[in-house]
């Protein structure tokens, strides 16, 4: 069986036994095939993302806003199934179909959450709990942005020595300060693409429920709240809300205000290293980059504290998720129309799926 009557084991029958992996509400059995072409999604994503990082294309490239455009949407959408309801049977906001599920879970490669999307714990034969996962996810953006940094830190040391000079003309090299700026660009690439994924695990730690006079973590029910490693991992949470939930949206504002001008002057350094966040939105909207960290966040991690399992969660999902299109077609904030009719259609995609899951909610 691969729907919410799978076998359960644990507090309120909430963990999934041997042979299944938890996918939002549901326990689904392991399907080997489901896994391996997951694997294969995963490899040929990773491979495109470090294509890109080694190619020294620009920002501005119609297929880059709009390749960036559909993770956006992939990565929220992704996470329907986590905030929605509690992982509890049929006591959430909403359940979802269980292919749904599947689905959604995976759609996680454009989070790059490996864990999720390829359902490692079939893989490995064993049941990886809330804390390891927690771990694995919140140092992976660390461990691959510190490869990237080696690679390139190799790369620049190579350039200055000038390994290169013997390469016939035709192959073209890189100066020392474009390979600084792709760095920098690639680094952000890399912060784009894991902050849903890192803050709403890092969220999720803090939804608890209790039973029989103890709590337990809504996304791991093995998980006993508020005892002593609870509170070590609670530290640890704070530290990344600071620096990561809070410190990336910042930190982009911060240097959108602080070099706009050169962007605005179209500054090939500054724009090679910058425009990731920035080269795609109109003069006028240039801190738009931020607001679409925002947006990120409130869709994938907040909104698990807003009411939980109510309809009332869906519903004020619904409400922004609402405004996000009225500010996106009122403002047009991308430069090319087609950028603009693509992000608009993404938008109401999300409010679509939103207003499904409204429609079926167990509550109503």
């Amino acid at each position: 069986s691969s729907g919410i009557n799978a076998e359960y084991g644990g507090q309120v029958c909430a963990i999934c036994s041997s042979g299944f992996v938890r996918k939002g509400n549901h326990c689904v059995a392991c399907n080997q095939l489901f896994a391996a072409i997951s694997w294969i999604v995963g490899i040929a994503a990773f491979t495109l993302l470090m294509w890109l990082m080694l190619k020294p294309l620009s920002v501005q490239t119609g297929i880059f806003v709009k390749v960036n455009i559909l993770v956006s949407f992939l990565q929220i959408l992704s996470q329907f199934n986590v905030y929605t309801g509690n992982n509890n049977s049929n006591t959430g906001s909403t359940t979802w179909p269980s292919a749904f599920v599947q689905f959604t879970s995976f759609l996680n490669f454009a989070n790059l959450d490996i864990l999720s999307s390829t359902s490692l714990d079939c893989a490995v034969g064993y049941r990886i709990d809330f804390y390891q996962g927690y771990l694995f996810i919140i140092l992976l953006p660390f461990v691959f942005g510190a490869f990237i940094s080696l690679l390139f830190g190799i790369w620049m040391f190579l350039e200055r020595k000038e390994f290169f000079s013997c390469l016939p003309r035709k192959i073209k090299r890189y100066s020392y300060e474009d390979l600084q700026s792709m760095l920098v660009r690639n680094l952000l690439y890399i912060v784009t693409t894991f902050y849903p994924s890192v803050s709403s695990r890092v969220l999720q730690l803090f939804r608890c429920e209790e039973i029989s006079s103890q709590y337990y973590n809504v996304y791991d029910y093995s998980i006993q709240c508020y005892d002593q490693k609870w509170n070590s991992f609670m530290g640890l949470s704070v530290f990344m809300i600071v620096f990561w939930i809070v410190g990336v949206p910042v930190a982009v504002f911060g240097i959108v205000s602080r070099y706009k001008i050169e962007l605005q002057q179209s500054s090939k350094k500054h724009t090679l290293r910058f425009g990731v966040v920035y080269g795609n939105f109109k003069l006028s909207y240039f801190y738009w980059g931020g607001l679409e960290f925002v947006r990120k966040l409130f869709f994938t991690s907040i909104i698990i504290f807003i009411a939980p399992n109510s309809s009332l969660q869906l519903v004020v999902a619904l409400l922004v998720s609402q405004l996000t299109i009225l500010l996106q077609m009122g403002l047009s904030p991308f430069k090319k129309k087609s950028d603009n009719i693509a992000q608009t259609l993404a938008l109401i995609a999300i409010f679509l799926t939103l207003f499904y899951g409204a429609f079926h909610s167990p509550n109503q």
